[in-house]
């Protein structure tokens, strides 16, 4: 991020503010009415010189208006990312899940792909279909489903949990 001055912070501060606040669709009058309920003398006129970076932000007002927008207030840190830095963190942190869900998604796609290739073995049993077809039509969706699979697993990285 670099070497920043205080008016840098305020203004950065200011402008993340006036994201988180315009992004739950909160007035400048709701926002301190939020900050008067944790015990803050907040009007208006504060939120909107703190957005313009005109008023510095005190630590506790930090922690206290990042839980009143619903964000995680030990994330202090959150008011000071650029806009760019703010992005690339969401998008990272929504790749990771992304990850995860798709690794969940791959094991479980192991387990069916075996219990499908268990039912049709199964079905030539039952004569519905003969047994050098059956297996003839379970190799082939057997190996297209390992292709599938290893080529999922090439663009994806291991999950980090």
């Amino acid at each position: 991020m670099g070497s920043m001055n205080n008016d840098d912070a305020n203004i950065i501060v200011g402008q993340n503010l006036a994201r988180l606040r315009e992004n739950r669709n909160l007035s400048l009058e709701d926002v301190a009415r939020l900050m008067r309920q944790q015990g803050y003398k907040w009007k208006k006129d504060t939120v909107y010189t703190i957005e313009q970076g005109r008023r510095a932000l005190k630590i506790a007002e930090a922690h206290d208006l990042l839980g009143c927008l619903g964000e995680d207030p030990t994330d202090i840190g959150s008011l000071f990312r650029r806009n760019n830095e703010h992005i690339l963190s969401l998008k990272i942190n929504q790749l990771d899940s992304l990850s995860r869900n798709i690794q969940r998604e791959l094991e479980q796609f192991e387990q069916q792909k075996q219990v499908i290739g268990l039912t049709i073995y199964a079905d030539t049993s039952n004569g519905y279909l003969s047994d050098v077809l059956a297996k003839h039509y379970a190799d082939r969706f057997t190996g297209i489903l390992d292709d599938m699979t290893q080529t999922l697993k090439k663009h994806i990285p291991e999950s980090k949990e």
